[in-house]
């Protein structure tokens, strides 16, 4: 038997170097690594960005001790461990509720209770592994997002037996955006990505957009199949882009490779025509989570539905070559690849 995980890395990268500026606003830039992820935030022109890119951290940090499935201390380890309700935060409760919506809205093929399913294949951990066929219809029974009771009056969740909610479908998107929290007190351009999640806060100083590249699924971490030119409105002041792909977290059993994307009906990595997904939108909790439904949905009309629905932009890269991108990214798509073409969304998907 051979494994091999592939360790999730950045799908969006942003290209700084790729825009032919006149003149170098200074800026300072911070590495770290959190949410099992690294941490690049860059702030402009800024005189308090030291302790600015500090308090970014310290937020994603929080979000995570918050969230997380894997720290003891954290609202959704308690309720994931509990038998009955567990008090939690009103950020919890109300995160929670966002993500609930979300599923509902987007039909449903995300659900935050299939933590058990997730747990049996072990993507996190250095040893995943095709779960035992009985253990994963086990899991499966206990998926239900309808069985998850938020109670406002108490500051409780409740579920039912044998559910664990996992988060990891929005859980980059909701740090990015509480940490634009301590990015706007400093009023200076900045961009911030966490993983596969680019926050864009304001706009380029040195040039009229930011230059975003997307992640070649057939490539290797550094490889980029196309750019994006990103503008942010100053009534929003804030664009963020998320990808899911199915190159991100897999290992190799037997033979056969799998992924992490989970179809919840079957337990199994979803197959169809994409491998990677790219949502643009002003929520990153809707960015991040958008990634993933439209990628199990695949060349859909539900999936321009929900785009519409949601105000966003997406791009869409399928197995044979094809990139597909939303009304309002057509003329911000450049491709850098020649081993893609670009297809008219409206001829294909249906």
């Amino acid at each position: 038997m051979f494994r091999k995980i592939t360790a999730a890395c950045t799908a969006l990268l942003l290209l700084f170097s790729l825009c032919a500026c006149a003149r170098q606003t200074p800026f300072y830039e911070k590495i770290d690594f959190a949410m099992g992820s690294v941490i690049n935030l860059r702030i402009y022109n800024s005189e308090n960005a030291t302790q600015t890119a500090q308090n970014v951290l310290d937020s994603i940090r929080a979000t995570d001790a918050l969230l997380s499935a894997n720290l003891e201390s954290s609202d959704v380890y308690k309720i994931n461990q509990s038998k009955t309700g567990t008090a939690v935060s009103k950020d919890t409760l109300d995160l929670l509720a966002n993500c609930l919506s979300v599923c509902n809205m987007t039909g449903k093929v995300l659900d935050i209770t299939v933590g058990a399913v997730s747990e049996l294949w072990a993507f996190d951990t250095q040893t995943p592994q095709l779960p035992d066929a009985n253990a994963l219809q086990a899991a499966l029974q206990t998926v239900d997002m309808e069985g998850l009771l938020l109670d406002r009056e108490k500051m409780t969740v409740a579920k039912n037996e044998g559910q664990k909610i996992d988060l990891g479908a929005f859980g980059k998107g909701i740090a990015c955006m509480r940490a634009l929290e301590e990015m706007r007190g400093e009023l200076a351009p900045a961009v911030l990505s966490v993983g596969g999640t680019i926050l864009l806060y304001g706009n380029h100083p040195d040039a009229d957009h930011w230059t975003v590249g997307i992640r070649d699924p057939k490539g290797v971490p550094d490889d980029y199949c196309a750019t994006l030119a990103l503008q942010v409105k100053e009534s929003d002041d804030t664009l963020v882009v998320s990808t899911s792909g199915i190159y991100e977290k897999t290992f190799t059993q037997n033979g056969k490779t799998y992924h992490h994307i989970l179809d919840i009906n079957t337990g199994m990595p979803i197959e169809n025509d994409l491998l990677s997904v790219s949502v643009v939108s002003q929520d990153g909790l809707v960015s991040d989570a958008l990634s993933t439904v439209l990628l199990i949905h695949g060349l859909s009309e539900q999936s321009l539905n929900i785009l519409e629905n949601y105000r966003a932009e997406a791009v869409f890269i399928c197995k044979d070559g094809r990139v597909l991108v939303s009304d309002g990214l057509q003329n911000k798509i450049t491709l850098t690849a020649d081993t893609y073409t670009l297809g008219d969304p409206e001829d294909t998907i249906r």
